[in-house]
């Protein structure tokens, strides 16, 4: 799959300089939340898959949630937002969101559906909880390619082989590179929810704020000390929600989330 975005470049360390603002799509914001969910076991018994692996409940009663941090991203930036900050007031539009799972220890896949599991039934996806997937988005008819996460993709692995900076602690090995024609890997884009979420399981719960802070940075993932599995504990379960930024409206808007979704101002994680 092929697409022209203009402004997409590989990243120069001159871009890594650059204070938000002057980078591309330096001026988009958004402000994510996290919540931990944990299945509920009285509301709906364990459920496991043809081959004995562990899936998550399929009806938005068979969860317990408890509220976790509210972020801000902007320009590639996550700052922790205060728990006493007006802003938790005023976060009422929702651009995505989408509920993420662990497995069990054999099988090193992440189940997803693209919304907060506690709103809509899992059973109400096509095919239910599914695990992440990609699309492949090759930049002007060159070799270099995204991969795209999502719910919904067409692909089981990425582009081409993952890059040390982020492979495997946002993604376990068993989604790297496989076979087909050898391309270069132009980075992570696509779902917002998930790219975050990809980042909060790269670490034990403990450490989400710290990581999130440290690690994101312009349109790059800044490894860290801790290695995988440590975030991939056993039936470990967030949802994931983007708000749109009141106090940017000029950045933050479905038009620019989409875009920067869709790899317009370059890979979200290289």
């Amino acid at each position: 799959m092929s697409r022209p975005p203009s402004s997409s470049r590989p990243r120069s360390d001159a871009d890594l300089s650059k204070p938000p603002s002057t980078v591309p799509g330096g001026n988009i914001s958004f402000y994510v939340r996290i919540d931990l969910l944990a299945p509920n076991y009285q509301a709906q018994p364990a459920r496991h898959g043809a081959q004995g692996y562990w899936a998550p409940p399929t009806v938005r009663t068979g969860y317990t949630r408890r509220t976790g941090t509210l972020f801000r991203w902007m320009g590639g930036i996550m700052t922790a937002v205060a728990a006493n900050d007006p802003v938790n007031r005023s976060l009422h539009q929702i651009h995505s969101a989408a509920t993420i799972f662990t497995q069990n220890p054999d099988t090193p896949h992440l189940l997803v559906v693209p919304f907060d599991a506690q709103m809509t039934h899992a059973y109400e996806n096509p095919g239910g909880w599914r695990p992440l997937v990609f699309h492949h988005f090759r930049i002007n008819n060159t070799q270099r390619t995204y991969s795209a996460v999502s719910a919904n993709g067409d692909r089981q692995h990425i582009a081409a082989p993952g890059s040390p900076h982020w492979m495997p602690q946002l993604l376990p090995r068993v989604y790297d590179y496989q076979t087909g024609s050898p391309r270069i890997q132009a980075g992570l884009i696509g779902s917002l929810p998930l790219l975050i979420a990809l980042a909060a399981f790269s670490a034990p719960p403990a450490a989400l704020v710290g990581v999130l802070t440290n690690c994101l940075r312009p349109r790059v993932w800044r490894p860290h000390q801790y290695q995988y599995p440590a975030g991939h504990i056993v039936e470990r379960g967030m949802v994931v929600t983007i708000f749109f930024d009141p106090t940017n409206p000029q950045g933050s808007n479905a038009a620019l989330l989409n875009r920067l979704q869709t790899g317009e101002f370059g890979p979200f994680y290289n």
